[in-house]
């Protein structure tokens, strides 16, 4: 991420906007792929840019987009949304895991999953992403960062192989 695009999500950061408006605009960028092209636009005059961000974007963020277009800088907007959520991740100490598993877990065991993440990772949150996946055969495996725990039946049957083909 360049200084530029850094700049713009500490600012929409620190304006302390609802998530779910960020996210509204981003749906916006990525459903209608044609407004990325009117703004980025030279030809379009700065007030009929305006015009479309007050039309187009929810009333609480249209003012940044706005700013962000004055400054010639709406091609980066997609990054600015992607890097508010890492960001607001960051600052309050959530951190993203992601459960493999073939039998979804309780709330109890899914909860004591997050707060072992908690702790081991020092961190206040957990945001959970669940995939199913059978071929893991019984079990699971919880990722989170570069660290992966691993305590699937398949994972389990591999080692006892390995442990029998060296004796």
């Amino acid at each position: 991420m360049v200084q530029t695009t850094i700049s713009y999500v500490k600012v929409l950061y620190e304006l302390g906007m609802e998530l779910s408006v960020i996210q509204e605009a981003e749906r916006i960028l990525n459903d209608v792929p044609q407004i990325q092209g009117v703004l980025g636009n030279p030809t379009i005059s700065r007030e009929a840019k305006d015009r479309a961000i007050s039309r187009i974007f929810p009333k609480e963020i249209q003012n940044f987009i706005k700013v962000v277009n004055v400054h010639g800088k709406t091609a980066l907007l997609q990054e600015i949304f992607q890097g508010y959520e890492e960001y607001r991740k960051k600052c309050q100490e959530i951190m993203t895991a992601r459960l493999i598993y073939v039998t979804k877990p309780t709330q109890k065991q899914m909860d004591e999953m997050k707060q072992f993440l908690c702790n081991h990772f020092g961190k206040k949150q957990v945001l959970l992403e669940l995939i199913e996946d059978p071929s893991l055969l019984g079990g699971f495996i919880l990722q989170a960062d570069d660290h992966e725990y691993d305590w699937s039946l398949r994972a389990r049957y591999q080692r006892l192989g390995e442990k029998l083909m060296r004796r």
